[in-house]
C-alpha cells in the first residue's frame, strides 16, 4: 500500500469500528502509523530473532542494512540508525601467517569476565579454531572484538543489522512504508487499535 491507501484503508476500518467517534486529523493518522510500524518490526523481531543467523527473511529484507568498518581497529561504533544488532564477521590476520575471514560470536559481559589470557592460546600452532571463531561483545555503543596475541591485526568488521524503518509521511510530501507489503495490513490494524484506545482513553478522562 500506498501512505495515501494505507490512510484511506486507517479510515475505513477505524469509521467501522468507532461507532460514531471524532475523526482524527491526517498529523495524528500519520503518529499512529509509525507507532505502529515500530511496534509490528519489534514484536517480529522478538518471535524470529533466533533465525536472523540462518536466514533472511522477507519481512525486514528492505531494512536489513550492513556497514563495513575500517582497517586495523578491534572495536567498531555501531551505526546511529541501529535498531536491532544481528550479526557480525572480521577479517583477522593471525600469524605464521594465515589471512581468513571469521564469523564473530557475541559474548554476554558476564561471558567476557570469565576470559583468562591462557584460553585464547591454541592448542598448538596449527589449531586456529578460537580465531575462525573470535568472540565480541557489545558496550556503551561500540562493538568490541576479542583477540589473542597470535591475531596480529583485525583487518576489517562487517557488522549487518535491522535498521530503524523510514517514518511514514501522509502529510506534505508523501512518504510510503518501506516495510515489506505482507506487514502493511498489520500495521494499519495496530493504528486503527491504538487510535480506539486513544479515545476509551479519553472518555475516561473526563467522566
Amino acid at each position: 500500500m500506498t501512505a495515501a491507501q494505507m490512510k484511506s484503508e486507517f479510515l475505513i476500518r477505524y469509521d467501522a469500528l468507532s461507532y460514531g467517534a471524532p475523526g482524527w486529523e491526517d498529523t495524528d493518522i500519520e503518529q499512529f502509523l509509525n507507532i505502529a510500524q515500530m511496534e509490528i518490526v519489534k514484536e517480529l523481531f522478538a518471535a524470529k530473532r533466533y533465525d536472523l543467523l540462518t536466514e533472511i527473511w522477507d519481512e525486514f529484507d528492505t531494512i536489513i542494512d550492513s556497514v563495513e568498518y575500517a582497517i586495523n581497529i578491534k572495536k567498531a561504533q555501531l551505526p546511529s540508525d541501529l535498531l536491532f544488532y544481528i550479526s557480525s564477521k572480521t577479517k583477522l590476520y593471525i600469524s605464521n601467517p594465515i589471512v581468513g575471514d571469521a564469523k564473530l560470536y557475541t559474548a554476554v559481559n558476564e561471558e567476557i569476565n570469565m576470559f583468562k589470557a591462557d584460553q585464547f592460546l591454541p592448542k598448538s600452532l596449527t589449531d586456529y579454531t578460537l580465531f575462525r571463531q573470535p568472540k565480541c561483545y557489545i558496550e556503551a555503543g561500540f562493538l568490541k572484538v576479542i583477540v589473542d596475541s597470535y591475531a596480529d591485526d583485525v583487518l576489517n568488521i562487517y557488522v549487518t543489522y535491522l535498521r530503524i524503518p523510514v517514518n511514514i509521511k501522509i502529510t506534505s510530501t508523501a512518504v510510503n512504508c518501506e516495510l515489506n507489503e505482507s506487514l502493511h495490513k498489520s500495521i494499519v490494524e495496530n493504528a486503527v487499535g491504538q487510535a480506539l484506545r486513544a479515545i476509551v482513553g479519553s472518555k475516561l478522562k473526563t467522566e
